[in-house]
């Protein structure tokens, strides 16, 4: 996959809600043309493009184990950004939906 451009990676920061968890994330692009990932109890993670609307990011646990969470931005029929679904083998399908 081609290195993505700033503007295309711009779309996909803003702030992100679960209802289900009741727990907000926000996504920033850093100085590198990284989006990152942010969350008040866990580290910063860098997403890793890997398809259109697709990226992943790595979480570690503390017995130094490691998997990749996917990570896929949705639209609505208007093609409008509307939210994130993520799953790993402890997340199936998770959503967040994008604040206004």
């Amino acid at each position: 996959m081609a290195t993505p451009t700033n503007e295309y990676l711009q779309q996909f920061t803003g702030n992100y809600y679960s209802p289900h968890l009741d727990f907000y994330c926000r996504i920033v692009l850093n100085e590198k043309n990284e989006l990152v990932l942010k969350r008040p109890t866990i580290s910063d993670k860098t997403l890793v493009p890997n398809g259109k609307d697709l990226f992943l990011f790595e979480m570690e646990s503390g017995g130094g184990d490691s998997w990749y969470v996917r990570t896929e931005f949705t639209r609505n029929a208007n093609g409008q950004l509307n939210g994130i679904e993520m799953q790993h083998i402890r997340m199936m399908h998770h959503r967040f939906e994008k604040v206004k």
